[in-house]
């Protein structure tokens, strides 16, 4: 239960699970439902998302909500700073 509490500054990737952590302040799979619903990794790390290619993160052809939620969440992606040299940390 360490999940419903804790939050992460994810940094590399690679200690935090992309949708069910909370690293943005929320839980993604809870804020993007159109887009997680297409997922084929629903328990993947961060990092692991961030190297695919889209169709090897999403069952295509996405609806057209879970475009929308896609778009949106590649915003959210392209504004942080993601450091391969920094360890993820968790408060």
């Amino acid at each position: 239960n360490f999940q419903s509490f804790a939050s992460c500054s994810p940094h590399r990737g690679n200690t935090t699970l992309f949708w069910s952590d909370c690293w943005t302040g929320e839980v993604l799979k809870d804020s993007y439902p159109q887009l997680f619903s297409f997922t084929k990794k629903p328990k993947c790390l961060i990092r692991f998302f961030l190297d695919q290619e889209t169709s090897r993160n999403f069952s295509l052809p996405l609806s057209t909500q879970a475009t929308a939620q896609f778009v949106e969440l590649q915003a959210l992606l392209l504004e942080r700073v993601w450091d391969e040299n920094i360890s993820d940390s968790w408060t």
